[in-house]
């Protein structure tokens, strides 16, 4: 015999569940797919603006919408705005060293190709800075504003006019009535990009005349730079009066495959042969960054050749005398993004750390290891005069943006949070299309 009060207990139970579900609708597989996701934080060097891109998913046309979005750092509480010139398509965003004007990546103009725009600090107006036959595929603005350099995928064997040789034999090719490709030697493909015979290599424009004829820095290199498929302008940088690309690539020959022998190159913008700077390390070498003063230059770097899931350890060279200094090798870490403080006395890097990526400060004297923040996943981050602009993700939830305290211990803890991304007043999803 049921007992009154427990079918009373049961009825209270199924009603309170169904007035819950009535009240917040469940989280879906729809719901997912149109979930907001926020990415490539630029701040500005002022520290008073911060850029980013929201990526939306147009369902009905199936294909996802990039707008790139502003949030003043100096009124948090204002929200963050639209950025009118991201209409026409808008990514990879770098501060001009003033803070008077961005760049970007886009599509735009009508020559079907992807190149370098300019857009004044409030993204109002925008103006086409290359104008190049081939696609940009990324790109380094110089930190004195004298130039630029641009990565750019040409056939190799086009030696002395790499971008115009490319361009006609990819016109060539697509007249094409036949699609079979001959590959003489590996990689066919490499991970899930098949190999056409391009490479990418870099080239220099001074943006007193950006859209000249650029000078090729890596004229005939049997090498990608940045690295095929995932590489990015992590794999190159320039030095502080311009003069100088510094980059991180393998010399493919014929063992690209299994090899990571990776090295670090300089080269002149005015052009040359490339001069290998760790020649002396078998093994993987990667994302060279410049310190503040110009001096010295901080890296990545494996021990073991052919281990491709090596420890990363960081590294600092001595610009001037070529002498390496290894920085906190007994921490047992696998340093991912990588960046120098702004005083210039230590090193910024993120890394995994018992299930969470998070932000560590390490002194390049001292190898004291500090921990700066402490739950979920550090996306981005940048250092700014009054503290740090991160974007953090985690199990709660996707990437949003925030901002730290003054002089914090713990840059997450107490922080600001700037955005609200995918907020869903009413039950609804906020949507940014």
């Amino acid at each position: 015999m049921i007992h009154h009060r427990t079918l009373f207990i049961a009825s209270a139970l199924l009603l309170a569940s169904s007035t819950l579900a009535q009240q917040k609708p469940p989280f879906t597989y729809q719901d997912m797919l149109m979930l907001d996701r926020i990415s490539g934080l630029a701040v500005d060097p002022a520290g008073t603006k911060a850029l980013f891109n929201v990526r939306a998913t147009d369902m009905e046309n199936n294909r996802g919408v990039s707008s790139l979005w502003l949030k003043d750092l100096t009124a948090p509480e204002k929200p963050e705005v639209k950025v009118p010139v991201s209409e026409g398509g808008a990514h990879d965003v770098q501060w001009s060293a003033d803070g008077t004007a961005f760049y970007f990546l886009s599509a735009r103009g009508g020559s079907g190709t992807t190149q370098v725009w300019k857009a004044d600090a409030q993204g109002m107006k925008a103006k086409q800075v290359t104008d190049l036959l081939l696609d940009v595929e990324t790109y380094r603005v110089a930190p004195d504003g004298s130039g630029l350099v641009v990565a750019i995928a040409v056939f190799p064997d086009c030696k002395g006019n790499e971008i115009a040789c490319t361009a006609e034999r990819l016109k060539a090719k697509q007249a094409e009535k036949s699609s079979g490709q001959l590959h003489d030697k590996l990689f066919l493909r490499h991970w899930d990009t098949w190999k056409d015979g391009t490479r990418n290599h870099l080239f220099y424009l001074p943006l007193s005349n950006a859209t000249g004829a650029p000078v090729a820095l890596t004229d005939g290199f049997d090498g990608d730079i940045p690295s095929k498929p995932w590489g990015g302008s992590e794999d190159f940088t320039m030095a502080r009066d311009g003069r100088t690309v510094y980059f991180s690539a393998r010399v493919a020959g014929t063992t690209e495959p299994w090899s990571t022998n990776f090295d670090l190159f300089s080269v002149p913008v005015s052009g040359g042969e490339a001069k290998n700077l760790t020649a002396n390390n078998p093994a993987w070498d990667a994302a060279p960054v410049i310190s503040p003063d110009g001096t010295k230059l901080a890296y990545k770097a494996m021990a073991r050749p052919g281990y491709e899931a090596d420890r990363f350890e960081l590294k600092v060279m001595d610009l001037a005398t070529g002498s390496v200094s290894d920085v906190a090798s007994t921490w047992d870490r696998s340093p991912a993004s990588l960046a120098w403080s702004r005083d210039g006395r230590s090193l910024l890097v993120t890394a995994d750390d018992i299930g969470k990526h998070r932000l560590f400060r390490i002194d390049t004297k001292t190898n004291a290891v500090n921990l700066l923040s402490t739950d979920g996943h550090m996306d981005a981050f940048a250092e700014t005069p009054k503290g740090f602009v991160f974007q953090k993700s985690g199990l709660s939830g996707p990437a949003q943006l925030y901002m730290s305290k003054a002089k914090a211990k713990r840059i997450d803890d107490g922080a600001t949070t700037l955005t609200n991304v995918n907020a869903r007043p009413e039950g609804e999803s906020l949507r940014r299309l």
